[in-house]
């Protein structure tokens, strides 16, 4: 079990991503990277027009697939209302009446009275959604979920995939050549896992890894040129201290021949330290470029939380042809636990809880601007 205290549960954060332009060639083989506690999804079809939700919510699992010349958006999960109602429902927008719609709920044989920050990822246009955690009948109690679910957009259909091995929160979620899920490290009831644990959508099985270098939680990660990238996260001293988060960052080579073998070497740290941040692939003045959010950013986290209870307005963008790192404002509406998806070229959240702890259902756009080296 994951103690918590409601108010610091209900404003469990994803983070603030900002806007760059981006194009095909950033994305190969329809990489799709995501977070424990959020994710987003690099597509080259163009998006949905799309609406603010029905009522307010926050903790939910965002992801964006398209099929057939169309594009899916779908929200999974999370806390309804301002009573903050935990479910299981997936809701899906219908561009053709504007409006979102309870298109399925997830199978529930553990009986979860929730389904909060979720990870996710898009393979082969199917829709994963993985993991997360459960309230338990102790409201300021959590509990991780191993339970993982296939949800189809076009028809509808959500079918069972296999249990994670081992069930953890905190971790990060990439996609590789639209076959293999790699799930990075993350938290259990016993600490921090260094594991990194590989879904084959071929064999629909679960296996091991090279783990990752240290353990962590909260990190970020994708995938840029077959390297796996992961960045930020908290770090165990010892089991009953607080963690402090890092600025670390570890490369990983892939290899697809050997898909379960990474070749991990450091990388360049990053400007400052990172807890709870997503990354994402993008285009900044002709030239790749790799985006990472703050999320909390340099902060001291409990054994017994998730949070702690703060947010940063900072990201740090990779370039790639100069190789280095640039410091980067994020600027707008910044929210907690508010899920995030790319469309048209631009970034938006929905939903989250405001800085006067209020639960919010708009659709908006988050944008930023680079600091002075």
């Amino acid at each position: 079990m994951l103690p918590v205290f409601a108010k610091a549960v209900n404003q469990l954060k994803s983070n603030r991503l900002s806007h760059l332009h981006s194009n095909d060639d950033v994305t190969p083989r329809r990489t799709v990277c995501a977070t424990a506690m959020a994710v987003i999804a690099f597509l080259s079809t163009s998006a949905v027009g799309s609406t603010d939700f029905p009522q307010q919510v926050q903790q939910s699992l965002l992801l964006q697939s398209s099929s057939g010349g169309k594009t899916y958006l779908v929200n999974v999960g999370g806390l309804l209302g301002e009573t903050a109602n935990g479910h299981q429902q997936i809701w899906q927008y219908d561009p053709r009446t504007a409006q979102w719609q309870v298109a399925a709920e997830l199978p529930n044989p553990a009986r979860h009275s929730s389904r909060q920050f979720a990870s996710g990822t898009v393979v082969n246009q199917h829709m994963f959604i993985i993991g997360g955690i459960t309230r338990t009948d102790n409201k300021d109690r959590l509990q991780l979920v191993k339970e993982n679910f296939r949800y189809s957009p076009v028809n509808k259909g959500v079918s069972r995939l296999a249990d994670t091995p081992v069930a953890v929160a905190q971790a990060a979620t990439v996609t590789w050549q639209d076959r293999y899920v790699y799930l990075v490290s993350g938290r259990t009831d016993d600490g921090l896992v260094n594991l990194v644990q590989v879904f084959d959508n071929f064999t629909q099985k679960w296996q091991q890894a090279t783990p990752l270098p240290v353990p962590t939680a909260g990190h970020s990660a994708l995938i840029y040129q077959d390297k796996l990238l992961v960045c930020g996260g908290v770090v165990m001293q010892t089991p009953q201290q607080p963690w402090p988060s890092s600025n670390q960052c570890w490369q990983g080579q892939l290899d697809s021949k050997q898909p379960l073998r990474i070749q991990w070497q450091s990388f360049s740290a990053m400007p400052n330290a990172s807890f709870a941040g997503q990354a994402s692939l993008v285009r900044w003045q002709d030239q790749s470029a790799l985006l990472f959010t703050a999320g909390e950013g340099s902060v001291s986290v409990a054994p017994n939380a998730v949070t702690a209870g703060q947010h940063s307005s900072a990201g740090y963008l990779w370039l790639t042809k100069d190789q280095r790192w640039q410091d980067v404002s994020i600027t707008g509406t910044l929210r907690f636990g508010s899920p995030v998806v790319q469309q048209n070229e631009a970034l938006y959240q929905l939903g989250g809880v405001d800085q006067t702890e209020k639960s919010q259902s708009s659709f908006r756009k988050i944008e930023f601007s680079l600091l002075p080296k």
